[in-house]
């Protein structure tokens, strides 16, 4: 399996999923001489900042992409080594990996807000930054509704509301005119790829399959077990799915596809040369740059 595995991917092993969330969405702002910033996070903690954060760590890379979206990079102290979109967030200084943050160096920076996501990010790291009183807050969109959510949520937290508002407004209307397409047309039968070696696909119960279902795709993996389930080169085969949608986590190029096994050539998305390769991190990163996700989809599946 590749070495560059996506943190959903590690989520198999359930190793650094950190909690499960109650969904609460409650959101203030209390105005005041002080104008308090009082917030509800995706663990249903509530964070509350005296004034929007100016020094910001992020440690995802959805994360820092929101950020850059809203037009709130200038407060970003410190990013993780995976975020590397837009290319200017290469220039800000680098807190570690996504598991595994250097915590002295985060706090050297001083920050006075932490943004984590509930998957990625681990639960020991979370409870040193409780420890150590950063406020820290968790995102854990798992739809395309979550996705606007949080964009609000950090526009709240960095006082950037009018742009975050503008940008979830863009993305609704973008994402309106796909459906209305999409809503009218039939759905083939596909076979959304993560992993060739072995081959892992999704379910709707992540995130890029309920993209892939807004897309109008009808999952082959739809009724498999778990998350990220474990097919067979056999059931591939009998269940001959008219489209193959691979990330670039799982392959480099489509020839890598079509020719990972020899049996394909039989299946009819392989014959009719419906085989095609998505960008990983445009697919798997649950910030602003999914509704590019979903339009690139929606095209693949009914061109």
């Amino acid at each position: 399996m590749k070495n560059r595995l996506a943190p959903w991917l590690a989520a198999l092993a359930g190793s650094f999923l950190i909690f499960l969330t109650n969904g609460c969405q409650d959101r203030q702002k209390s105005d005041g001489s002080r104008s308090v910033i009082s917030l509800v996070d995706d663990l249903g903690h509530s964070v509350s900042l005296s004034a929007p954060a100016r020094r910001v760590i992020s440690l995802a890379p959805s994360i820092t992409e929101t950020l850059y979206a809203i037009g709130a990079d200038s407060t970003i102290a410190g990013v993780t080594n995976f975020c590397n979109y837009p290319p200017a967030a290469l220039s800000k200084t680098r807190v570690g990996g996504i598991i595994d943050p250097n915590v002295e160096l985060i706090v050297n920076l001083h920050p006075d807000l932490i943004l984590m996501s509930v998957e990625g990010n681990r639960k020991e790291d979370y409870e040193r930054f409780q420890r150590l009183h950063i406020p820290v807050f968790v995102t854990n969109p798992r739809s395309i509704e979550g996705v606007l959510k949080s964009i609000r949520d950090l526009g709240l937290l960095t006082g950037h509301e009018h742009q975050a508002d503008s940008l979830v407004a863009r993305l609704s209307a973008k994402r309106a005119k796909v459906d209305s397409v999409t809503s009218l047309s039939s759905k083939p039968h596909v076979l959304m790829l993560v992993s060739l070696h072995p081959l892992v696909s999704v379910t709707e119960r992540t995130f890029i399959g309920r993209i892939l279902q807004e897309a109008g795709g009808s999952n082959i993996a739809s009724n498999a077990l778990g998350a990220y389930p474990l097919l067979s080169r056999e059931e591939i085969v009998a269940r001959n799915p008219e489209v193959i949608i691979c990330t670039t986590d799982a392959a480099k190029s489509l020839e890598e596809i079509t020719n990972a096994y020899p049996e394909w050539k039989d299946v009819q998305a392989v014959r009719t040369h419906h085989v095609y390769l998505v960008d990983a991190d445009i697919l798997t990163r649950p910030g602003p740059r999914i509704i590019d996700a979903l339009d690139t989809l929606a095209y693949l599946l009914h061109q």
